[in-house]
């Protein structure tokens, strides 16, 4: 069934707003299914989220037996299955957030998305053998693969599978420069790539 966010009400903490349980032989339904779900100020999680039936908490779905209570720190407000995006056309994908500014990208990049990545951070490397010229014969090769290593460690940060989580956004916005830095390079500004 596919579900309007514009209509859906407020999942509550009640047992009937919980998620069906995940048929997983290794937990035995102890969690539910992962759900993309959003916080009472609208806010998407960046990671997906599952229901843990035995404490009665959201945990993230790809640390459903962590370590600390930090774990089972969301707030959790609305909910809903990803198979309900995925089946809708993309004409409609705008309207399945809260609040605009929200994207749903997958948790494996595409190969082509890394080396894009790459090219933002290095221009240099989207002209085969540049760095052969400069430094010698391989060179070229061997920094586009460390790029393309250092973009999927930043993907996964991006799509909530890195270091980072909303509890400890105090500790790391803490170490960024006072003069400013952050969201440079954001959608919308003036870069276009390499021609197509």
């Amino acid at each position: 069934m596919q579900v309007n966010a514009a209509t859906m009400p407020a999942q509550g903490m009640s047992a009937q707003a919980h998620p069906p349980r995940d048929d997983d032989p290794l937990h035995r339904g102890a969690y539910s299914v992962p759900v993309v779900a959003w916080d009472r100020h609208g806010r998407l999680h960046l990671s997906l989220l599952a229901w843990d039936y035995r404490g009665s908490g959201w945990v993230a779905a790809d640390l459903r037996d962590g370590p600390s209570a930090a774990d089972y720190d969301y707030d959790v407000a609305m909910w809903r299955l990803p198979e309900v995006e995925r089946s809708l056309p993309p004409a409609e994908m705008g309207h399945l957030s809260p609040t605009r500014g929200y994207a749903l990208i997958s948790t494996t990049p595409a190969p082509g998305m890394l080396v894009s990545m790459a090219l933002r951070d290095d221009p240099c490397l989207g002209s085969p053998g540049y760095y052969d010229r400069l430094l010698g014969s391989g060179e070229h090769d061997l920094r586009l693969i460390a790029a393309l290593d250092r973009m999927g460690k930043i993907y996964s940060e991006v799509c909530g599978q890195g270091y980072y989580k909303p509890s400890k956004e105090d500790v790391y916005a803490g170490l960024a420069p006072q003069n400013g830095g952050c969201g440079r390079g954001a959608a919308g500004d003036s870069d276009t790539g390499p021609a197509a």
